[in-house]
């Protein structure tokens, strides 16, 4: 996560004056129009670095190598926010095999009873991206950080997250993370989430 005055490096500096888009007066554009460039020019560096890593491990393992990135729920919900995440949907789609997004609302401070509510609208953001719901794949948590103890996601609610993504026309999902030594989530419970013979409009 990158604040607007966290990369101000003499380089980064150098490399953002070369668009010619650069403000004499800080290294941080001030007005809404440089900063908008600004923004996506941090987004747009860091995808093309990333970028730079597929072709490297693609020179040596193959051009089978798919690729996938983490992308928070806020720049989906608010693209505004592109300006401290650094992250933008559209660039991940293009450039990414697959984005995954992290479907966490108790990571994101969403109470448990408005947790669907909240993934609703999530999927339905992504779903006004055409074709996105085929590229994307949504990460749920099974553990809650925001807990001392930083407790289990209990597996029944692990299990109602999944199907209510299958209910708004989500293919590809999984949860983090996987406590496989104790059985968290117990695979008993969660696996029948992870079938979709029981709604054949969806298959």
């Amino acid at each position: 996560m990158l604040t607007d005055f966290e990369d101000v490096s003499p380089e980064a500096v150098a490399a953002w004056r070369q668009t010619g888009m650069a403000h004499d007066a800080a290294p941080v554009p001030q007005r809404p129009q440089e900063r908008q460039a600004w923004m996506r020019f941090k987004s747009q560096t860091l995808t093309r670095f990333t970028l730079d890593l597929r072709q490297a491990v693609q020179a040596i393992r193959g051009p089978q190598v798919k690729t996938a990135r983490n992308l928070f729920a806020l720049p989906i919900l608010e693209p505004q926010s592109e300006a401290w995440f650094a992250q933008n949907l559209d660039d991940f789609l293009a450039a990414y095999d697959w984005t995954v997004p992290m479907a966490m609302p108790l990571m994101e401070s969403v109470p448990i009873d408005a947790s669907q509510a909240w993934l609703t609208r999530l999927v339905q953001a992504v779903a006004r991206h055409p074709g996105a719901l085929k590229k994307t794949i949504f990460e749920l948590q099974a553990r809650d950080w925001n807990r001392h103890q930083q407790n289990a996601i209990p597996d029944q609610q692990l299990a109602d997250w999944m199907r209510l993504l299958r209910l708004n026309g989500v293919k590809n999902y999984g949860y983090y993370p996987d406590d496989f030594i104790n059985n968290q989530p117990d695979i008993s419970r969660i696996r029948p989430q992870f079938s979709s013979w029981w709604y054949p409009d969806h298959d």
